[in-house]
Protein backbone atom coordinates (compact mmCIF):
# COMPACT_ATOMS: atom_id res chain seq x y z
CA UNK A 1 0.00 0.00 0.00
CA UNK A 2 1.15 3.58 -1.04
CA UNK A 3 1.79 5.55 -3.64
CA UNK A 4 4.36 5.72 -6.06
CA UNK A 5 7.14 2.88 -6.94
CA UNK A 6 7.89 1.43 -3.42
CA UNK A 7 4.66 0.59 -1.22
CA UNK A 8 4.55 2.36 1.97
CA UNK A 9 3.07 -0.74 3.48
CA UNK A 10 3.78 -4.66 2.57
CA UNK A 11 2.12 -7.84 3.30
CA UNK A 12 2.79 -11.10 2.37
CA UNK A 13 0.30 -14.00 2.50
CA UNK A 14 0.73 -17.08 1.30
CA UNK A 15 -2.05 -18.28 -1.01
CA UNK A 16 -0.32 -18.94 -4.45
CA UNK A 17 -2.17 -21.09 -6.25
CA UNK A 18 -0.04 -23.74 -6.71
CA UNK A 19 0.51 -24.11 -2.94
CA UNK A 20 -3.20 -23.94 -2.39
CA UNK A 21 -3.99 -26.66 -5.56
CA UNK A 22 -1.47 -28.71 -3.56
CA UNK A 23 -2.64 -28.21 0.10
CA UNK A 24 -6.44 -28.12 -0.27
CA UNK A 25 -7.22 -30.12 -3.69
CA UNK A 26 -7.00 -34.11 -3.83
CA UNK A 27 -8.85 -34.52 -6.16
CA UNK A 28 -9.85 -33.29 -9.98
CA UNK A 29 -12.35 -32.02 -9.67
CA UNK A 30 -12.30 -31.07 -6.80
CA UNK A 31 -14.26 -32.07 -3.77
CA UNK A 32 -17.18 -29.18 -2.93
CA UNK A 33 -15.83 -29.46 0.67
CA UNK A 34 -12.23 -29.19 -0.46
CA UNK A 35 -13.36 -25.66 -2.17
CA UNK A 36 -15.06 -24.43 0.42
CA UNK A 37 -12.11 -25.09 3.20
CA UNK A 38 -9.96 -23.29 0.66
CA UNK A 39 -12.51 -20.21 0.89
CA UNK A 40 -12.41 -20.49 4.83
CA UNK A 41 -8.89 -20.73 4.39
CA UNK A 42 -8.03 -17.77 2.36
CA UNK A 43 -10.93 -16.13 4.29
CA UNK A 44 -9.03 -16.80 7.94
CA UNK A 45 -5.40 -15.28 5.92
CA UNK A 46 -7.02 -12.13 4.77
CA UNK A 47 -9.02 -10.79 7.82
CA UNK A 48 -6.68 -9.68 9.67
CA UNK A 49 -5.77 -7.32 7.26
CA UNK A 50 -9.13 -6.00 5.89
CA UNK A 51 -9.30 -3.50 8.92
CA UNK A 52 -5.85 -1.95 7.96
CA UNK A 53 -6.37 -1.72 4.12
CA UNK A 54 -10.00 -1.07 4.12
CA UNK A 55 -9.65 2.07 6.27
CA UNK A 56 -6.61 3.56 4.53
CA UNK A 57 -9.23 4.46 2.18
CA UNK A 58 -7.48 2.38 -0.45
CA UNK A 59 -8.67 3.05 -4.39
CA UNK A 60 -6.84 0.90 -6.43
CA UNK A 61 -5.79 -2.47 -5.90
CA UNK A 62 -3.38 -4.50 -8.17
CA UNK A 63 -3.17 -8.37 -8.14
CA UNK A 64 0.16 -9.60 -9.36
CA UNK A 65 0.40 -13.08 -11.22
CA UNK A 66 0.29 -15.24 -13.96
CA UNK A 67 -2.49 -16.81 -12.56
CA UNK A 68 -5.00 -13.34 -12.28
CA UNK A 69 -3.56 -12.57 -15.29
CA UNK A 70 -5.03 -15.81 -16.87
CA UNK A 71 -8.21 -15.47 -15.04
CA UNK A 72 -8.86 -11.83 -16.30
CA UNK A 73 -8.30 -12.85 -20.11
CA UNK A 74 -11.04 -15.67 -19.20
CA UNK A 75 -13.26 -13.18 -17.66
CA UNK A 76 -12.80 -10.00 -20.33
CA UNK A 77 -14.44 -13.03 -23.11
CA UNK A 78 -17.59 -13.23 -21.43
CA UNK A 79 -17.70 -10.39 -19.08
CA UNK A 80 -20.82 -8.46 -18.96
CA UNK A 81 -19.39 -5.39 -18.06
CA UNK A 82 -19.70 -3.56 -21.59
CA UNK A 83 -17.30 -0.89 -22.07
CA UNK A 84 -15.88 -1.39 -18.68
CA UNK A 85 -14.32 -4.37 -19.47
CA UNK A 86 -10.86 -5.42 -20.22
CA UNK A 87 -8.10 -7.82 -20.38
CA UNK A 88 -6.20 -6.24 -17.54
CA UNK A 89 -9.11 -5.91 -14.95
CA UNK A 90 -10.92 -8.50 -13.16
CA UNK A 91 -14.55 -7.75 -11.67
CA UNK A 92 -15.60 -9.64 -8.37
CA UNK A 93 -18.38 -10.92 -10.35
CA UNK A 94 -16.54 -12.48 -13.10
CA UNK A 95 -13.84 -13.93 -10.79
CA UNK A 96 -17.18 -16.11 -8.38
CA UNK A 97 -18.12 -16.84 -11.72
CA UNK A 98 -15.47 -18.35 -13.03
CA UNK A 99 -14.23 -20.14 -9.51
CA UNK A 100 -17.60 -21.89 -9.61
CA UNK A 101 -16.87 -22.72 -12.91
CA UNK A 102 -13.49 -23.72 -13.13
CA UNK A 103 -13.82 -26.10 -10.25
CA UNK A 104 -16.50 -28.35 -11.97
CA UNK A 105 -13.97 -28.61 -14.18
CA UNK A 106 -11.40 -31.50 -14.63
CA UNK A 107 -7.79 -31.38 -15.58
CA UNK A 108 -8.56 -32.13 -19.28
CA UNK A 109 -11.29 -29.39 -19.85
CA UNK A 110 -9.05 -27.24 -18.04
CA UNK A 111 -6.07 -27.42 -20.44
CA UNK A 112 -8.32 -26.72 -23.33
CA UNK A 113 -9.94 -23.26 -22.29
CA UNK A 114 -8.66 -20.72 -24.82
CA UNK A 115 -5.17 -18.78 -23.39
CA UNK A 116 -4.55 -21.36 -20.33
CA UNK A 117 -1.05 -22.81 -20.85
CA UNK A 118 -0.67 -26.59 -19.86
CA UNK A 119 1.58 -26.40 -17.04
CA UNK A 120 -0.64 -23.75 -15.37
CA UNK A 121 -4.07 -25.43 -15.92
CA UNK A 122 -3.48 -27.89 -12.75
CA UNK A 123 -3.48 -25.00 -10.20
CA UNK A 124 -6.33 -22.88 -12.58
CA UNK A 125 -9.43 -23.61 -10.16
CA UNK A 126 -7.33 -23.24 -7.22
CA UNK A 127 -6.21 -19.63 -8.36
CA UNK A 128 -9.88 -19.04 -9.37
CA UNK A 129 -11.34 -19.87 -5.40
CA UNK A 130 -8.25 -17.56 -4.27
CA UNK A 131 -8.89 -14.53 -6.22
CA UNK A 132 -12.55 -14.95 -5.67
CA UNK A 133 -12.02 -15.28 -1.96
CA UNK A 134 -9.58 -12.54 -1.60
CA UNK A 135 -12.57 -10.02 -3.64
CA UNK A 136 -14.90 -10.79 -0.90
CA UNK A 137 -13.30 -10.65 2.15
CA UNK A 138 -11.50 -7.23 0.95
CA UNK A 139 -15.02 -6.35 -0.47
CA UNK A 140 -13.54 -5.51 -3.97
CA UNK A 141 -15.71 -4.60 -7.11
CA UNK A 142 -12.72 -4.74 -9.42
CA UNK A 143 -8.91 -4.70 -9.35
CA UNK A 144 -6.06 -4.14 -11.67
CA UNK A 145 -4.21 -7.01 -13.34
CA UNK A 146 -0.54 -6.14 -13.31
CA UNK A 147 1.34 -7.89 -16.46
CA UNK A 148 3.92 -8.92 -14.39
CA UNK A 149 4.04 -11.54 -11.53
CA UNK A 150 6.59 -11.12 -8.35
CA UNK A 151 9.23 -12.46 -9.36
CA UNK A 152 9.11 -9.45 -12.52
CA UNK A 153 9.11 -7.10 -9.50
CA UNK A 154 12.07 -8.26 -7.96
CA UNK A 155 14.51 -8.38 -10.29
CA UNK A 156 13.25 -4.84 -11.76
CA UNK A 157 14.21 -3.99 -8.05
CA UNK A 158 17.83 -5.17 -8.43
CA UNK A 159 18.25 -3.48 -11.98
CA UNK A 160 17.48 -0.35 -10.59
CA UNK A 161 19.66 -0.98 -7.64
CA UNK A 162 22.83 -1.74 -9.71
CA UNK A 163 22.23 1.52 -12.17
CA UNK A 164 22.14 3.67 -8.67
CA UNK A 165 25.95 2.44 -7.91
CA UNK A 166 27.24 4.40 -11.17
Amino acid sequence: MGAGESPDEATSVLLGAGRMLRTFFHNDPPKPSQVQELRDHVHDMLSPLVETYTDEGVDHIVGTSKTFRQLARLAYKESSHGKEAHENLLFADDAHRLADRLVKMSLSERENLPRISAARAPQLAAGAVVAAQIMHTLDLECLEVCPWALREGVILRRIDALGTRG
